[in-house]
């Protein structure tokens, strides 16, 4: 009884953590107590996303994995993002940003694109700093365009994991742009196409 008890807390749990906030409040996790990290829409299981998903990658060296938390964890932690134009060090979150002390990485296809709409494939990792100056990584936001043209937040998957180690976000964003990172991202200025920084 006890343990059906906990296993429904934990689908509610899941099921409400699923709405995605606006820029500057409170994230909630989308993957509350599963561990498995699955994009957003997705049943929450221990063996990762279902069939009947939205697809999910592997990644490559200029490609973050749209894929469950542990796969994308395990792409982060090999560092090929760190070989892309990256700011040469963490500085204070810009402008209504609600992600603290932060370094940005971006991919070829974002940081040589020098004006309109990003291409498909087009990419950012956000390092997520500690508070106190240092260069310590307590979190990660990943952003990575995947329908060509103008965007919408459907246009996008994101990705954020905070310094509590919880995912955040995991998922396609949405058209009408209110999820909690296309809320803010949809204003991106001085940059443009739902990026606030392109690292020349």
């Amino acid at each position: 009884m006890l343990k059906t008890f906990k296993s429904l807390l934990t689908n509610a749990t899941v099921v409400g953590s699923l709405a995605l906030v606006g820029c500057g409040a409170p994230m909630t996790a989308t993957d509350a107590g599963t561990g498995a990290g699955c994009p957003a829409g997705c049943p929450a299981a221990d063996a990762g996303c279902p069939a009947g998903c939205p697809a999910t990658t592997m990644g490559d060296a200029q490609t973050p994995p749209m894929n469950t938390d542990p796969v994308i964890s395990a792409w982060l932690a090999g560092g090929a993002y760190k070989a892309w134009k990256c700011e040469p060090a963490g500085h204070a979150p810009v402008g209504n940003s609600p992600h603290g002390r932060n370094r940005i990485c971006n991919n070829t296809a974002l940081s040589s694109t020098a004006s309109g709409d990003y291409p498909v494939g087009a990419a950012s990792v956000k390092e997520l700093l500690v508070a106190d100056g240092g260069t310590a990584i307590v979190g990660y936001a990943i952003g990575l365009k995947t329908v060509a043209g103008p965007s919408t937040g459907a246009s996008w998957y994101w990705y954020l994991k905070g310094g509590d180690g919880m995912v955040k976000i995991n998922g396609k964003g949405k058209a009408a742009n209110d999820d909690g990172c296309s809320s803010c991202h949809k204003s991106a200025a001085p940059g443009r196409d739902f990026v606030f920084t392109q690292v020349p």
